[in-house]
């Protein structure tokens, strides 16, 4: 091994610079502006580039790539962003281990530069996944059905209270609220009940919403007449008890969106002034940058920390009321909020999670990168700009980052060396029951860095995400990827349909570590209630032909 060195760089002198991906025109793991996006990332399906330390004299680095059988490969890079690109075909799925040694001019090893453990992953082959357990017109059907089921629900349609005993997680009243009222009015609008169980469900949705309006910040105060993120009596057994002036902007939007689709579904006007009310507040509170921070007091309008808001929430809920006004205020702040996308995440590719645990951490890019900003930010570009093959082509791409990054078409296998990292017994971690990864149902889509364990409510994204970019650009293959998620979620389905919030197998209902958040179920609900709609479309259209 010792002339490894001289012999590839005579080998490639030709070759010393990083290899670019063809579908993006840079390396994969390269963003836009660029800088190197996986430094936190662990697992690929496409060849990424992995930046390691720079090494004084070095004229080239060689990446030493040993695959799970322990057969060896090089990659040479003229910088330290080296990419695996030039072997990555060659490498079977299962762990990958690079270890970047810098070379000098003379041929010879000038120092280590860094190593890198990662997991190929499997990429999409339709023939090597299971089918659907139920059409998703029956799977829809089912979970709304076991919804309403729900000691929780049915406290909520009798009284309109929430329910914090049988339910803690209503702890969280805009999300939880929020995803209920979308998913009653979405399935309303299917057409499928009579009048009578019509009005019974919209009469439940009603009562949220009349909740949500009542549970929010008072006027005069810096952010009146947002819904509450937080109940007094705190969420998850406790959790943020006496915290609810403290308020998470993702969720204000979100119930938002809600009302102005219970104006919609009711033609009550209180819905719609009780969002723009919202709206209002979101317009006066908007930054130079063109976002928010991420958590703000409601009282004192001062923020908890320096997390900067990821604004997609609130780009949707302002374009849902401009389509319902016609008001150009909204569509203005949505503009200013996608500058700031174009000028952060779009060209560094920090797609952090936004969710409360990762809003506590320091900021660090791409240390906790999530689907949830990705997929809906395509969705935005597809739907913004239907017209724009070049955002159309941004949207491409940030489908390939979330399948990359956050789909698992098979579960990851043990093979003798992940004993340690996935125990097999409660080791005390809230994600215990998430190993080993055997239990995954696959195909299926983690969260984000912190939570990277399969989530419904992630399929659900990513599956919305597919069928839009799939009706904007009319390729087949996101339809085919995006049934292929949904095929995973019918098999989670259980007889009396319910179906957990974590996509696996065998887990049980009432360990309140696995607790299932309604406002995952709903949105799943939904998007399987879309696939069937879109399955139904397709076969119309064979039949013309």
């Amino acid at each position: 091994m010792k002339n490894i060195y001289g012999t590839i760089m005579a080998a490639t002198v030709a070759l010393v610079a990083v290899v670019a991906d063809a579908e993006s025109g840079r390396p994969w793991g390269v963003a836009p502006d660029g800088t190197v996006w996986t430094d936190h990332s662990t697992r690929f399906i496409n060849a990424p580039a992995l930046k390691f330390a720079d090494v004084q004299g070095a004229t080239a680095y060689i990446g030493e790539v040993i695959d799970d059988f322990h057969r060896m490969f090089a990659v040479t890079s003229a910088t330290s962003v080296v990419s695996l690109e030039p072997v990555w075909k060659d490498l079977p799925v299962g762990y990958v281990t690079v270890i970047c040694r810098a070379a000098g001019s003379d041929g010879k090893c000038a120092g280590e530069a860094g190593r890198r453990t990662l997991w190929k992953k499997a990429g999409f082959v339709p023939e090597r996944l299971e089918k659907q357990a139920m059409s998703y017109g029956l799977a829809h059907t089912r979970i709304f059905e076991c919804y309403l089921g729900f000691e929780q629900t049915k406290k909520l349609a009798s009284t309109g209270e929430l329910d914090l005993d049988s339910y803690p997680l209503n702890g969280y009243p805009s999300r939880m609220l929020a995803a209920e009222i979308a998913a009653i009015c979405r399935f309303a609008e299917t057409k499928t009940m009579d009048e009578s169980d019509l009005a019974a469900q919209l009469d439940i949705a009603r009562k949220a919403g009349d909740f949500l309006i009542s549970y929010s910040v008072p006027a005069g105060q810096p952010l009146e007449y947002m819904p509450r993120t937080y109940h007094e009596r705190g969420s998850e057994y406790g959790r943020f008890k006496g915290e609810q002036d403290r308020i998470h902007l993702v969720y204000p939007a979100q119930a938002g969106v809600a009302l102005v689709a219970l104006h919609k579904a009711t033609s009550d006007d209180k819905y719609l002034e009780a969002a723009k009310r919202i709206a209002r507040t979101y317009i006066r509170l908007q930054e130079k940058d063109g976002t928010w921070p991420m958590m703000l007091n409601a009282q004192t309008g001062k923020p908890y920390n320096a997390n900067r808001l990821v604004p997609l929430n609130v780009m949707l809920f302002m374009e849902v009321l401009h389509d319902a006004t016609g008001d150009g205020s909204f569509r203005g702040c949505s503009d200013r909020a996608f500058a700031f996308l174009e000028n952060g995440p779009m060209k560094n590719w920090n797609w952090e999670g936004q969710f409360e645990d990762g809003a506590k951490q320091k900021v660090t890019t791409h240390r906790n990168l999530s689907n949830f900003p990705a997929n809906m930010t395509a969705s935005y570009l597809v739907k913004r700009f239907p017209d724009d093959p070049a955002r159309i082509a941004q949207a491409e791409e940030l489908c390939r980052f979330v399948e990359d990054q956050f789909v698992d078409w098979e579960p990851p296998y043990d093979h003798g060396r992940s004993a340690v990292e996935y125990g097999r017994e409660d080791d005390g971690s809230w994600d215990w029951f998430c190993r080993p990864t055997s239990k995954w149902c696959t195909p299926c889509v983690e969260e984000q860095y912190m939570c990277y364990v399969p989530v419904d409510e992630s399929a659900a994204k990513t599956i919305n995400t597919l069928l839009d970019v799939w009706e904007a650009t009319g390729k087949d293959i996101y339809l085919q990827k995006a049934k292929a998620l949904g095929d995973a979620q019918t098999r989670m389905v259980e007889p009396d349909g319910f179906i957990n919030t974590w996509s696996l197998k065998g887990v049980r209902r009432n360990d309140h570590r696995h607790h299932t958040w309604i406002s995952c179920t709903m949105e799943t609900m939904s998007v399987l209630g879309r696939l069937a709609e879109a399955e139904k479309g397709q076969r119309r259209k064979e039949g013309r032909k």
